[in-house]
């Protein structure tokens, strides 16, 4: 049997590639190996374009072997500096093409892209507002901004005390709360188990229970988070709080309490993966990518850009020098 693989895309552009390279994919890994021995017919990539799989495969060209670790309490690396000069390079594309970079490794499992297409996502957005993110993004959101998202918190006083009541009330079986405050200085009651998924706070508790703070764990400041998207990183993790990241392959599937905890509101979606990111909540940043990238997987360019309303042509991928290379 050949070392090599011939893979067509949706548009029947064929490439030949090595198997190591193709196994990269945990979704053609388990085709090869479900094969009858001496068959080397070519493999068909349904949904997915010449000019994307050539991209894909190139990537994959250039990466070691990747083994699917567990992150539990492993640091989320956003930096530049933690990502190869081919990385920063092969990333530097259009939000369009970015998207569907993410939505490949999520359809085809590969973990290196699915990884540092994420990484490289979150370092564009680390330390930008709203604004900037929406700009760099070339986002408009003046369809999105005409309605108010459902979760929005009310500014009545009164109903503000009644939700924090009936998050004390819902959270009442750890014995164990905290507060964290928002930029807006808004306090909200969050389980020790359910902050304890993020790192940095865990790491803020840490420094009060060894004494290296001499004051009791009151409330925890969180300046860069606001009030809307505290209250639904708070959410997020009380749902999850009982659920350790698994040891094992990732579905790579929103289930459908994700689905409706993210709604429609992009501007909301954008501001969570900030949330994440600075609070080192894996599971979140991840499920938050994913979510984007569901989104856009079946749609065409037409689709993708009315519903982030993109207002540039972005057929033509701007990366020739990464492309050509091919």
């Amino acid at each position: 049997m050949s070392n090599k693989r011939k893979v067509v895309s949706s548009d029947g552009v064929v490439f030949e590639a090595e198997l190591s390279i193709l196994k990269k994919s945990r979704v053609i890994k388990e085709l090869l190996e479900k094969e009858t021995s001496g068959v080397d017919s070519a493999i068909n990539i349904e949904s997915i374009t010449g000019d994307l799989l050539g991209k894909v495969l190139l990537y994959c060209a250039n990466q070691p072997v990747y083994e699917n670790k567990p992150r539990v309490n492993r640091r989320l690396e956003r930096t530049p500096d933690v990502m190869s000069s081919f990385d920063m390079e092969f990333f530097n594309v259009d939000p369009e093409t970015l998207f569907n970079l993410i939505s490949v490794g999520i359809a085809l499992k590969i973990d290196c892209l699915l990884e540092n297409s994420s990484k490289y996502a979150a370092h564009l957005i680390r330390g930008k507002t709203g604004e900037d993110i929406r700009q760099l993004l070339e986002i408009s959101l003046d369809e999105q901004t005409s309605k108010e998202p459902d979760f929005l918190i009310s500014d009545d006083e009164e109903e503000q005390q009644k939700e924090a009541e009936q998050d004390v009330e819902m959270y009442q079986e750890m014995e164990v709360m905290l507060n964290v405050i928002s930029r807006e200085g808004r306090s909200f009651p969050i389980s020790l188990q359910a902050a304890k998924m993020s790192l940095t706070l865990r790491d803020m508790l840490d420094c009060f229970l060894k004494g290296e703070v001499n004051n009791e764990v009151e409330a925890i400041p969180l300046q860069q988070i606001d009030s809307n998207t505290l209250h639904k990183v708070i959410r997020f993790c009380e749902h999850y709080k009982t659920e350790t990241n698994p040891e094992e392959e990732h579905s790579y599937e929103i289930n459908e309490w994700d689905s409706s905890f993210f709604g429609n509101n992009f501007k909301a979606v954008f501001d969570i993966v900030k949330a994440a990111d600075y609070l080192q909540i894996h599971r979140l940043f991840d499920v938050s990518c994913k979510f984007i990238a569901n989104f856009l997987k079946g749609k065409s360019s037409q689709e993708i850009s009315e519903a982030f309303g993109l207002n540039n042509d972005f057929s033509r991928y701007r990366n020739d020098k990464v492309f050509n290379a091919l």
